[in-house]
């Protein structure tokens, strides 16, 4: 089943989702890590995008600004991966 699918079922079906302007890119290659760590994330309040691989985040990281990049190390791509973790340090922080 699809990722994206589940968690948004399992967020109309759970309790009350507490808005925030905070944005979170997820990024793995599992799609289990992916619903999980998503579902996590939208009942705590942020708004969550998931990538499934190093490519497909970079892409996401040059259209959109994100607040808070997680990432799997271990990526299968080795060399997109390391790309993707150099992108997301490269977002500036909040001065907060």
């Amino acid at each position: 089943m699809d990722a994206k699918l589940i968690a948004d079922t399992a967020a109309t079906e759970g309790g009350a989702v507490v808005p925030s302007a905070h944005e979170v890119l997820v990024v793995d290659d599992e799609v289990v890590v992916l619903t999980v760590l998503r579902e996590i994330l939208r009942r705590g309040g942020y708004r969550v995008t998931t990538a499934a691989s190093a490519e497909e985040a970079i892409d996401l990281m040059h259209k959109r600004h994100f607040d808070l990049v997680l990432t799997d190390k271990n990526l299968r791509e080795h060399r997109a991966s390391r790309s993707c973790a150099w992108r997301a340090r490269s977002i500036p922080s909040p001065l907060w």
